[in-house]
């Protein structure tokens, strides 16, 4: 006949095989053992395309990653820029023509941009 999975056939009768030989279960098939390293989960062996394909998910999902810590590290130092900008309009304020409420409130800006100053 052919081969089935790998494992030759023989030119025995259904019968015959039936009467001499036992169950499938009860005998050892060394075309299992190769079988089953190959196998996944469905049933088959991976063939190279999908083996290519999960390669390259692979490849594409740690890219990704990368992608998103550079843009978090991106987005920080805009952010500190921006502090930084938002500091400098504050410490340049003229403080002297101001009325008592909005002195206070730039003396503690200018006290919490003092700190950051300090801590970067």
């Amino acid at each position: 006949m052919g081969e089935v999975g790998g494992c030759a056939k023989s030119k025995v009768p259904n019968d015959a095989i039936n009467e001499v030989t036992p169950a499938s279960s009860d005998v050892p098939s060394s075309c299992a053992a190769t079988e089953d390293s190959s196998v996944h989960s469905g049933g088959r062996p991976e063939g190279s395309k999908a083996a290519k394909k999960r390669k390259n998910d692979d490849v594409s999902i740690s890219d990704l990653i990368k992608g998103q810590h550079d843009l978090l590290e991106i987005s920080r130092n805009k952010q500190r820029v921006f502090q930084s900008f938002t500091d400098d309009i504050v410490m340049s304020k003229d403080l002297s023509n101001m009325d008592d409420k909005t002195r206070e409130y730039f003396l503690a800006k200018r006290k919490l941009a003092m700190k950051r100053l300090k801590f970067d």
